[in-house]
């Protein structure tokens, strides 16, 4: 099988740099755009096999001598055995051949990261995040990647001697094989040899044969019986002309050929050679070309360079990866600009040696130097070259050398190239990133809306580049709880995608999910569900029923459904998305892990306890022996079950977890890390569980102040912690300071998100507990009602919040002494709960509990034993003897038994609690 190849405006494709193209054969459709691109950013020669899914016999010499591979990507690709990914990508990754993947769909970034582990991509579809356009991106890659024509001619100059290699082209192998030879010997190496590679079939390139013919030193004849079996160009066309030219002629035979039919064929043919014999072959070199100017020159770092970008690209010579490294290093090491910068992008690329971020950081950083010493601190040159370092330092998780660079160059970049300049609009860019991942958010929001302005004011605000930045600024606004600023910028994100875009666009999705997310956030999440339900629709459509993006919108349905009180479509949606992505990825991948853990969440609050606690569990356990016990992933996976162990009452544990947690975290990234603040916050819940009240108030104030400290006093976690501190004053009889706290963060949650906000909705509900504790009964009543009928509202009569706010009233009622309708209000509490959760969940028996005591304190004591039993029973099935509510449970059956008479019964029921 033959290579097909394309050029621009089909020019001939000698000479220029080899792409090699290759993809899943469902994806050959892309070629004509891919190769569009491809020749708009640079004029190389685009290769490619007609059957992508077999292999040919001279597979790996065409293949080494590529200088790129472009590969589309695509779901097929990552997830669907085929050549392209199995064979070409190995291939090489094998031989150190820079590899160029190009996004085809959205959502395959976690897929993507299995297969091509750091390769860099390029994606057509995306907005760039750094104001450079996916064609600029493309342009400067494939010229740090491949030789312009330009510099292919240098290094054409820098060759001591040129030998014309004529050969059948059905002996390709055998024609590498000689070049290679002919190279060992180091007295040989600057020999460039001429060739007709990937000739097309009915194309004769008569005038560049006789140009190269007339250039070289000698016409080197590869002798097969190929040469001879029937008619073909070299014997009626190369060989003549080097003869009538006068060229001396070097024989090689590779294979058996029968030399009598040789010799008629081709006339006054000298001795062959044995193509095999090096010695042989370098003496006879010796002899023919001795009159040629070859030369090592080693002590030329420029032609040291020349030479091995030679042999790394292939130009005249054949590609020998080894070769070239250690030629571009020893001109490098002689401190050639040029050597360096190759180097840094061969490294960092992985074109001819494997990649390596930190030898091109260290690279990168001499580059620096050259140019500070050559040019100064402020020129041009220099702080392009810092950027380009500071953005390998925070490849290599410098994050925090590298934003304090960041933090120097761009006022430099600012003063000295303007503020318009691509440099400064890229650094303040990555200023704005880094800020952003280093949590300090302000800063992030302050430098990313700065470089949005630029960009809208320079592109306008249509720029699918400017979209991405509003979307980076709405995250940056999400992270300090500004949720009405972060929702205003993603429906604006959204609302232009869909105009320029389109509907199905891949960042229309992505701002689509973006969005709803944002209105989950201020409690609209009704509105948020539909529109997740929306695009989960589209990307079916769009990449079908399995596919990463597909996955990725299921766990956003499931989340909303949660919070809507639907915790069996949640359910159901998280095992799809969990089998999908475990299909997808693996059972062990964090994706699928997280995944898993989250759906241990819904399963606690949908009353299935059990299996919770083994989907945390299993999804905490596997993080562990994958990634190991210590791993950030795996930590976080161990908080989530430590949260569901505290679900069980299992507080005392939970507690003992949720303080090693805390104490490694804060090892690890100190006490402002976000998860450590998670695990201090849960602590503290677990010791205030456990009765250790002022203790709970140490940690909750050390959680309260680390969120102050990160998100901000305004923060909606913040302020969880504030509401916490006021249920561990409460505990202790400081009713006016928990009620103090409670009321700040009504007043907060009123402002940042409304009234009828769950989260200022929950305040209420806390307010109304803080006055029922100080014996306000009234006031609690009242805010309790407000709290019960907004819940009715704005989450409907049977959601779970809902509910409970029913249930409080029942204890406001109390408090202002009418049982009876406390009684009425638990009743209808129980009911509900059975019919949302069914009989056994905690919730549910709790509240038939709390009717129970209210039928005690009526004095209907035949009905108290009845249900009394029913609960006590399942406290025991559900939740074990030793759990809080069953040890309360059994207490207020056995006075009820002994309140009808039934004394045995009762001192039975205490002997159980011994």
């Amino acid at each position: 099988m033959d290579l097909n190849v394309r050029t621009k405006g089909n020019a001939l494709p000698k000479g220029k740099p080899k792409v090699y193209f290759t993809s899943h054969p469902s994806d050959a459709k892309v070629l004509g755009l891919i190769c569009k691109d491809l020749f708009a950013a640079h004029d190389c020669a685009v290769y490619y096999a007609e059957d992508m899914s077999a292999r040919w016999e001279s597979y790996e010499v065409d293949l080494q001598g590529m200088n790129l591979f472009v590969v589309p990507v695509s779901y097929a690709l990552l997830s669907t055995p085929n050549q392209a990914m199995d064979q070409d990508v190995a291939f090489a990754k094998e031989h150190h051949i820079p590899v160029l993947p190009v996004l085809l769909e959205d959502g395959l970034l976690e897929l993507y990261g299995q297969k091509f582990g750091t390769v860099q991509y390029l994606d057509p579809n995306a907005a760039s995040d750094t104001g450079v356009s996916y064609e600029e991106k493309l342009k400067k890659y494939l010229n740090t990647v491949l030789l312009s024509e330009e510099m292919i001619k240098r290094i054409q100059t820098a060759f001591g001697a040129y030998i014309f290699l004529s050969y059948r082209k059905k002996d390709r192998m055998y024609a590498d094989q000689l070049m290679r030879m002919i190279h060992s010997d180091p007295s040989y190496r600057d020999i460039a040899i001429w060739y007709d590679e990937y000739l097309v079939p009915g194309e004769h390139f008569d005038e560049s044969i006789e140009r190269a013919m007339k250039k070289s030193e000698l016409f080197a004849l590869l002798v097969t019986p190929n040469l001879i079996n029937e008619e073909n160009y070299v014997r009626n066309v190369e060989y003549p002309a080097a003869r009538e030219l006068g060229k001396p002629i070097l024989a090689a035979m590779a294979k058996k050929t029968d030399e009598k039919e040789l010799a008629r064929q081709f006339e006054e043919i000298p001795d062959c050679v044995d193509a095999n014999d090096a010695g042989s072959v370098h003496r006879l070199l010796k002899e023919l070309i001795s009159s040629a100017k070859l030369r090592e020159s080693a002590d030329d770092p420029l032609h040291n360079f020349l030479i091995g970008l030679a042999y790394l690209d292939g130009i005249d010579v054949e590609v020998n990866k080894a070769r070239a490294l250690t030629l571009i290093t020893k001109a490098a090491d002689a401190g050639l600009y040029e050597a360096m910068a190759k180097l840094a992008k061969m490294y960092h690329e992985g074109s001819g040696t494997t990649i390596d971020l930190k030898r091109a950081c260290e690279w990168q950083g001499r580059i620096v130097s050259y140019f500070t010493e050559k040019a100064g601190e402020t020129s041009a040159d220099t702080l392009a070259a810092r950027i380009t370092y500071i953005l390998y330092l925070y490849e290599i998780g410098r994050r925090d050398e590298a934003l304090a660079q960041m933090e120097e160059v761009y006022p430099l970049c600012e003063k000295y190239l303007g503020e318009d300049h691509q440099d400064t609009i890229t650094a303040l860019n990555n200023l704005a990133l880094y800020y952003g991942n280093a949590g300090r958010y302000q800063e992030a929001i302050r430098f990313g809306e700065k470089v949005y302005q630029k960009r809208t004011a320079i592109y306008g605000e249509e720029d699918p580049s400017a979209l991405l930045f509003l979307n980076n600024l709405a995250v940056y606004y999400g992270n300090i709880g500004d949720f009405r600023k972060e929702k205003e910028l993603l429906a604006k994100a959204f609302a232009k995608a869909q105009m320029i875009l389109g509907e199905d666009h891949p960042r229309t999705l992505l701002y689509a999910s973006n969005y709803a997310e944002s209105m989950h956030h201020l409690g609209e999440t009704k509105k948020a569900l539909a529109l997740a339900q929306g695009a989960l629709g589209l990307k079916k459509k769009v990449y079908g029923e399995n596919h990463p993006s597909v996955f990725e919108s299921e766990v956003f349905i499931a989340r909303y459904e949660s919070a809507l009180g639907n915790f069996p479509g949640a359910i159901t949606f998280a095992k799809k998305a969990y089998e999908g992505q475990k299909e997808l990825l693996g059972e062990d991948h964090p994706l699928t892990l997280s995944v898993l853990s989250e759906l241990g969440s819904y399963q606690y609050k949908n009353g299935d306890l059990q299996e919770a606690v083994e989907s945390c569990r299993n999804a905490y356990e596997r993080s562990a022996k994958t990634m190991g016990s210590t791993h950030y992933l795996t930590l976080n996976r161990k908080v989530e079950y430590c949260e569901r162990l505290g679900n069980l009452g299992k507080y005392k544990e939970a507690a003992d977890m949720a303080k090693d947690l805390y104490d490694t975290f804060q090892r690890m990234n100190g006490k402002r890390d976000l998860v450590a603040l998670r695990a201090c916050t849960d602590y503290s819940v677990y010791l205030f569980n456990l009765g250790k009240n002022q203790e709970a108030i140490h940690y909750g104030l050390e959680a309260y102040e680390g969120r102050r400290a990160v998100y901000g006093e305004e923060h909606p976690f913040t302020l969880i912690n504030l509401d916490n501190l006021a249920f561990y004053y409460s505990a202790t009889g400081n009713e006016r300071k928990a009620l103090e706290y409670s009321e700040k963060v009504l007043q907060t949650r009123k402002r940042l998100f409304g009234e009828r906000h769950p989260d200022t909705i929950e305040s209420l509900h806390g307010i109304a507990l803080r006055y029922w504790k100080l014996g306000e009964a009234k006031k609690a009543l009242s805010y309790g009602k407000e709290a019960y009928e907004k819940r009715c509202e704005v989450l409907g009569k049977e959601h779970p919040q809902t509910v409970l706010s029913l249930g409080n009233l029942a204890l406001y009622y109390e408090g202002c002494g009418d049982i009876p309708q406390a009684l009425k209000l638990s009743q209808q509490v129980f009911e509900l709960r059975k019919k949302l959760l069914g009989e056994k969940h905690p919730t549910t028996l709790l509240a038939g509990y709390n009717a129970f005591c209210y039928l005690e304190k009526l004095g209907r004591w035949q009905e108290a034993v009845t249900l009394g039993e029913k609960t006590y029973q399942a406290y025991k099935e559900t939740l074990g003897l030793s759990h809080p509510q069953t040890q309360n449970n059994r207490k207020w059956l056995a006075e009820a038994y002994k309140a009808t008479g039934k004394w045995l019964k009762a001192r039975k029921l205490q002997s159980e609690e011994r």
